[in-house]
C-alpha cells in the first residue's frame, strides 16, 4: 500500500479517536490522543513496510511512488508543525483544568512532540530513497537520479536512507554521505532548515515549560 493510502487511513483512525466519547471530556486530550495514535500507527506501518525490502523492490517502489513523494512529505512536515503549535497551546492554555488534566495534557504533548520528530525524518527518508532510485530521462533508457554517495560502494537500501535522514534530523548537517546532485542538495537543505527550526522550537517550549512550573 502506498504512503498516501497509509496516511489517509491513519488520519481516519485519528479522527475516530478524537470523536470517540472517552473520559476525560477534554478536547485537548482527545486531540493529543488522536494525533499520537495516528502517528504511531503510521510509523509502525511504514517501518514494517520497508523492513526486509530488497534493492530491486525498493527501486520498483521508488519508480511507482516518486510522483506523489513531494506532496506526502509536504503534508507530513505541515502536520508536524501544527502539532508543535498544538503543544504550545496545551502547555500555555489558560483555563480551569485540574492538576491531573494538566499532567495528562503535558504527557500527551511530550509524546506527540517526539512522535512528530520521528515522523518528519521517517517520511523524508522515504523521499530520499524515492528520489535516489526514481527515473530520469536518458538516451531512451531508464536511468536513476542517484545524487548521494554512500561509503562502501554498495547500492543503498532503506536503512542507509534512514541513517542519512536521521543524522540530518539530529545535527542539521550531513555526515559521511556526500550529495552529488542539485535535487538532493535542495532536499537536504530544506530538511536541514526544517530540522533546525523544529529542534529549536522544541528546546524553547521545554525551557519555558520548566521555567513556568
Amino acid at each position: 500500500m502506498s504512503a498516501g493510502w497509509r496516511l489517509l487511513i491513519c488520519l481516519g483512525i485519528g479522527a475516530a479517536i478524537f470523536l470517540w466519547p472517552f473520559d476525560p471530556d477534554d478536547p485537548m486530550i482527545h486531540a493529543g490522543a488522536a494525533w499520537l495514535a495516528g502517528v504511531l500507527l503510521f510509523l509502525a506501518w511504514t517501518w514494517y513496510a520497508v523492513s526486509g525490502v530488497s534493492i530491486a523492490m525498493l527501486r520498483k517502489r521508488a519508480r511507482d511512488l516518486d510522483d506523489s513523494a513531494w506532496i506526502i512529505s509536504l503534508l507530513v512536515v505541515v502536520a508536524a508543525a501544527i502539532s508543535l503549535l498544538a503543544l504550545g497551546m496545551m502547555i500555555y492554555a489558560k483555563d480551569d483544568a485540574t492538576g491531573s488534566i494538566r499532567i495528562l495534557r503535558l504527557g500527551l504533548g511530550g509524546a506527540s512532540m517526539i512522535c512528530a520528530w520521528f515522523l518528519i525524518h521517517t517520511v523524508l527518508a522515504l523521499h530520499y530513497a524515492h528520489l535516489y532510485y526514481g527515473d530520469r530521462p536518458g538516451d531512451g533508457k531508464r536511468k536513476e537520479h542517484g545524487g548521494l554517495d554512500f561509503p562502501g560502494g554498495r547500492e543503498p537500501d532503506y536503512s542507509d536512507f534512514f541513517y542519512y535522514a536521521f543524522v540530518i534530523g539530529m545535527t542539521c548537517q550531513v555526515s559521511d554521505v556526500t550529495t552529488q546532485s542539485r535535487g538532493m542538495r535542495r532536499l537536504t537543505l530544506m530538511h536541514s532548515v526544517v530540522s533546525f527550526f523544529f529542534n529549536t522550537t522544541v528546546i524553547a517550549l521545554t525551557v519555558n515549560m520548566l521555567a513556568s512550573n
